[in-house]
Formats: structure tokens, sequence, C-alpha cells
């Protein structure tokens, strides 16, 4: 047996939209697989290329210096291109180096990768990333192992899916030792502390990695990492990243009770944004007291018709009614907004327009509608519209797509046009 030494790469972001929403924040996916690892006694190395190294020949001259047995990536889709750049790259000058993929575009379109990798990892990567290490250090058949795609002698092998972490208590806090925590907000911490979703907007992928089933850390969990973070990092502010924090009333109640009990003065807020319709007046007044001092709501539209295509399953009215309690209270309010989705139209878009302007958000966050792979909104695209380009690389930074009735030069006009009034002031 030998012991298999581990790079994880997180790619350097390919656009200013993915930059804006991600770029204050550490990879917390490859740190929860370096935990896992390092737990289990294997050398493990985190390289965030947005902030540590800027250029592949850095790269090369690390690799080259400490020649790790396997290279892990982490792929979003528009970074495809530059994931497979860097995984040429490391074939050329690290042949013997084993390739791995992971991440979302690598759960959703595993087969993109594989003339380029040795493995792609789908679903929840810890323990499937951990197997196939134990399993190579003793030489053993990766098919046996959950959770992977790869060849052999030409022909594709596909594992049954890895089961998902049921006791998210049982990971390890993610390895933020092993990223450079200096270079992200000074005194800003991300979180994590749930996983999947079981609404069933169009346009979402979470659940083709995550699942369908809420799956929570407990309160107590939860707020243990929030005080690591304080003691070690002097962190002041906390940003969850979940997406759906509010499911479970009660957790975040306890959640708000550890925080006071504990005399934490620690402010935080939900970054990635919650429904409309899983707070009340009484919860939200909870967490304020507990130090939540922003929350950001996936609104999405200010059509109800729109609403309804995407799938959204709320009424403008639910909004309107959130909005004012959480401006009551003394929350600020910030709102998603995604422009140019199914049944958008110039009318629709003025509906929304005018509909922020009612609301009076203290942040506007506008997203251009992107139909990712596999999900309904890609179906409907296909059988409602027209593709205007597959370039992995353009989503979200512009329209991929049209309409008979909505062309892609009027979607980007009416974008910059609503991206210029609201986002140059609100965002912040």
């Amino acid at each position: 047996m030998f012991l298999v030494k581990v790079f994880l790469l997180y790619p350097p972001y390919t656009s200013h939209v993915e930059e804006e929403k991600k770029g204050l924040f550490p990879p917390l996916g490859l740190a929860y697989i370096a935990a896992v690892l390092r737990s289990q006694g294997h050398p493990v190395r985190i390289i965030d290329m947005n902030v540590e190294i800027k250029s592949l020949e850095e790269l090369e001259k690390i690799c080259e210096k400490e020649k790790p047995d396997i290279v892990g990536i982490s792929s979003t889709t528009i970074t495809y291109n530059t994931c497979v750049n860097i995984l040429k790259h490391v074939k050329s000058f690290l042949p013997s180096t084993i390739r791995v993929v992971g991440g979302p575009h690598a759960s959703i379109m595993p087969q993109e990768f594989l003339d380029y990798s040795d493995f792609v990892v789908y679903g929840e990567g810890e323990y499937t990333m951990l197997e196939l290490i134990k399993t190579l250090e003793n030489n053993g058949d990766p098919s046996t192992i959950k959770g992977l795609i790869f060849k052999r002698n030409k022909k594709i092998i596909k594992t049954d899916p890895k089961p998902l972490i049921n006791d998210l208590d049982s990971l390890p806090l993610p390895a933020r030792d092993l990223l450079p925590m200096e270079a992200y907000n000074d005194n800003k911490g991300a979180i994590l502390t749930s996983r999947g979703c079981p609404f069933n907007c169009i346009f979402c992928n979470s659940h083709l990695i995550f699942g369908k089933k809420f799956r929570a850390r407990s309160p107590k969990n939860v707020v243990d990492e929030i005080e690591y973070l304080i003691k070690t990092y002097n962190v002041q502010v906390i940003r969850i990243l979940d997406d759906m924090f509010t499911l479970n009333r009660k957790r975040v109640l306890e959640i708000c009770d550890e925080i006071l009990n504990r005399g934490l003065n620690i402010g935080w807020e939900l970054t990635n944004g919650t429904r409309v319709d899983k707070v009340d007046k009484e919860l939200l007044e909870k967490m304020h007291e507990a130090g939540c001092y922003r929350i950001y709501y996936g609104i999405e539209s200010g059509s109800e018709k729109v609403l309804k295509l995407l799938r959204k399953g709320i009424k403008l009215d639910q909004v309107r009614r959130v909005v004012k309690w959480t401006k009551e209270i003394g929350i600020e309010v910030g709102g998603f907004f995604m422009i140019g989705g199914p049944g958008e139209t110039m009318e629709t878009l003025k509906e929304t327009e005018n509909f922020i302007d009612e609301l009076d958000l203290d942040y506007v966050h506008l997203s251009i509608a992107t139909p990712y792979p596999r999900t309904d909104f890609w179906n409907w695209v296909l059988k409602n519209g027209r593709s205007v380009t597959d370039d992995y690389s353009k989503f979200e930074k512009e329209f991929i797509f049209e309409t008979p009735d909505f062309p892609w030069e009027q979607r980007m006009k009416i974008f910059e046009y609503l991206h210029e009034k609201y986002c140059s002031e609100h965002d912040k």
C-alpha cells in the first residue's frame, strides 16, 4: 500500500457575475472533502486558484515540486472550459497523476469530463472521494465505489449513486486552515447548515446534486461552527449559504436560542436567500434578536404569470407582506430577480420593474435567466425557444436562448437597463 497525496483545486472564475456571487467565500465544498480525507490520515492540500495562484505556470511549479498522486478539481457549468484546460495541463506535466472531477457540473453532465479525467465523482463527494483514495491505495477495483463514472478499456462504467449523507453532523467542520482565510472577507465567515430543497422551481439544478430531501445540521452543531469562527478567525459576520435555511421553523428558532444562550455577539445574513412563504413575523423577530441583520428573498419576478411558469409557488401579495414585516423589524431586505425566464416579455419585465420600485428594497440582485443542463428550464427552452450558444463560459454572462416573441438583443437591452437602474446603486 502507498499513501496517496491529494491536491484539491478550485478553478478561477470566468466571469464577474460568478465572482460577484461567490468570490467573497472560501470553497466550502472542497474544504469539507479535505476535512474528511484528513480525518482518515490522508495528506491533502487545497489550492483556490482565485486567490492563491493566478496562472497554470504557477500551478505547474507547485505540482512538480510536491508531486501529488491525485489532483481533484471542482467544476461549475461556467467554469467547464477552464476546468478542462487545467485537466489537460495537469496531464501534460504530471502524466501519471490521477485526475478527478467533482462539483455541480460534473454531477449534472459527467460524460463531458470523461475524455479529460480519470474519474468523475457525481453527487455529494466527501465519502466517494475517500473511498476512491482508499481503493487506489490498496490497488482495489473502483467499480465497487458508488458515485463514480470512469472509462475502462474505452467502456464507460457508471456505478450506482451514493446515498446522500443523512447525518450532516457526522461531517467534520470544513478544513479552513488549508485555505488562505486572510484572502477572503476580513471579518466575515461563511457556513452551510443544510442540504437539499424539496421545492420544484423550473430553473434550479440543486436537487440534481443534493436531492430534494431537506437534510440539516443540528442547532448545536451549527452554533459550534459559528463560535469556532468567532474565536479562530475573529469573525463578526456570518453568511449562511443554504438554499433553504428557514424550511424547518423549529430548527431556526433553536439556532437563534443557542446563539442567544451562549451570548454570542454575531451578525448574520441569509446570503443565498430564502422563500417568502417560509418565514413569518414571529420567526423574523426571533432571527433579528439573535443577530440576523440582512435577508435576501428569492422573488424572481413581479409578474404572477411568470412566477407560475417558474413554479415558484408564491404570490406577489406574500412578497409585499413579508418584505414589509422584515423592514419593520429592522432587518435589511434584498431581493433576487431573474430576468428573461419562461413566459417573459417586455410587458412582464415592466411589471417586475414596477414591483421592485414598489417594494423599495435595500438590495436588488438581478440575474440572467440561465437554463442549466438537465433542468426543466433547459427542457422548456428546447421546446419553446432557440439556443443562441452552447458555450458554457457565456452562461450567466449573457442570454443563451431566445423565443420567437422575445429575441436575444431585446433581452440583453432590458437586462442592461434594469441592472444599471438598480444594481449600481443597490448591490453592495
